[in-house]
């Protein structure tokens, strides 16, 4: 009997010893989240129980993410992130100084993240036919491989008899009653990873519904823009309208309301109507004149006068400008000034610069010599030329065709301005100035002067 116990005992002793060998380096490690950091140490000890000094390590079938190294006191250190959820069942190859090898299997769960809600749906009161909407709002680690899902309940007060709602499957849910009384709901937020999914509830939200209507709208905050310039468009940014309701409730929106009118077409105090339903209130903009700001002037119609003699003093008379500005186009008969004033020197073209607003445009005369002044009879042969010019105005109006050689201050749009130099049978030089007329005056008002001439210089020579 004896020697069976003792036989008994050194095979315990044996199946010890070679079990603290064989299955110390077993390891279970800890149910871990997919996405999440792990660090665990791996110790090995001799079958006296004192520590084994691990010199290299080889793994096979980690997760996916995660590293096994030596620690500087000769331990397994298992480090990183394991993205992919699942049951791994994975082996270390330890190297002892000795040159001995050793496989150790570790066992390591990897699930998926547990979603974490980080805004609770409120709850709402709202009236029959009206929409609220429920909001939850969730995250999760690694995102990339932990995907989340969502699922709204409607349950009772205390979540018991909880049914899906079909089709709410977003973090967001439109909810809208039918009839009066009390809703209960909440959202099921749940995390699916490589087939393994977990989940995590929302609060409890009550929705409220009663038989209200609306009663009346306010302007509860005014738009950030209330000066306006003619022309601009409403600009309902900032805008806040509050709902009031049969209940006693109120609402703030900032859309689902209109307003007119749009467009600020005139200059002053402009009321804008704000329209939600059946209902309307009022707000006041100030609508000012926009400031003109130039851009360019060009002549629109030439002053009547166009011919001086040296020494006369500019007639601006019909002169008007277009003037070219941010709000369009615009004529302007006054308020220039025309450089220079007085005309000193014969020119066959003479620019005058006219200024308006900070513009200068320009249009040209022709100034000729001055009327002399009489002088004494000179002994100078009767054949000498005249050097006194003579102006001669074409006109198409016959009432005053007599008066052919006198200047004449016409009113007439178009003026055309011809210099020419002739010499008519030496009695000189004439300087002819055609305004508004043809071809057929001119001719016939140069013989008619021709004539006239004649009789005179035939005098003088007798």
């Amino acid at each position: 009997m004896k020697r069976k116990l003792f036989v008994f005992l050194g095979s315990f002793v044996l199946l010890t010893v070679l079990f603290s060998f064989s299955a110390r380096g077993d390891y279970s490690f800890n149910d871990v989240q997919s996405g999440t950091e792990i660090a665990f140490t791996v110790g090995v000890t001799t079958p006296e129980g004192s520590p084994k000094t691990v010199t290299g390590v080889m793994s096979a079938g980690m997760p996916e993410g995660t590293t096994a190294s030596l620690t500087e006191d000769g331990r397994v250190f298992i480090s990183g992130k394991p993205l992919i959820a699942n049951e791994y069942i994975f082996i270390l190859t330890l190297s002892y100084d000795s040159g001995e090898t050793e496989d150790i299997t570790c066992a390591l769960n990897v699930l998926p993240a547990v979603p974490y809600i980080y805004s609770q749906p409120a709850a709402q009161s709202i009236g029959v036919g009206e929409t609220a909407i429920l909001s939850v709002g969730a995250e999760v680690a690694s995102p990339e491989s932990n995907i989340l899902s969502y699922q709204w309940f409607s349950c009772a007060f205390d979540g018991s008899g909880a049914l899906p709602i079909d089709g709410a499957t977003d973090a967001n849910l439109p909810y809208t009653s039918s009839e009066s009384g009390q809703g209960f709901l909440f959202c099921r937020v749940t995390c699916t990873n490589n087939g393994y999914s977990s989940f995590v509830d929302s609060d409890i939200v009550k929705v409220d519904s009663a038989d209200v209507s609306l009663v009346s709208v306010a302007v509860n905050r005014m738009p950030y823009k209330l000066d306006y310039t003619v022309g601009e468009a409403l600009d309902t940014s900032g805008l806040e309208i509050r709902l009031f309701y049969s209940t006693g409730e109120k609402r703030d929106i900032t859309e689902g309301f209109t307003c007119s009118p749009m467009i600020l077409d005139s200059s002053g105090t402009h009321s804008i109507t704000v329209s939600y339903e059946s209902l309307a209130c009022t707000f006041n903009v100030s609508v000012n004149e926009a400031e003109e700001k130039i851009s360019a002037i060009q002549i629109a119609s030439k002053p009547y006068k166009l011919t001086y003699r040296a020494g006369e003093q500019l007639n601006t008379s019909g002169l008007s400008l277009t003037v070219y500005t941010n709000l369009g186009q615009r004529t302007a008969d006054s308020g220039y000034t025309c450089t220079p004033q007085f005309f000193t020197e014969p020119s066959a073209r003479q620019a005058v610069k006219v200024s308006y607003g900070g513009f200068e445009c320009s249009f040209y005369v022709v100034v000729i010599e001055a009327v002399p002044a009489s002088s004494a009879p000179t002994d100078e042969p009767e054949n000498s030329v005249m050097e006194s010019p003579v102006v001669i105005t074409v006109s198409p109006d016959k009432a005053e065709h007599n008066n052919i050689r006198s200047e004449r201050n016409s009113s007439l749009t178009a003026t055309i301005v011809i210099i020419a130099l002739i010499s008519l049978l030496g009695l000189g030089f004439y300087v002819v100035i055609m305004q508004h007329g043809g071809w057929d005056e001119f001719l016939a008002d140069m013989k008619e002067l021709i004539d006239s001439e004649k009789p005179d210089k035939n005098n003088r020579k007798n």
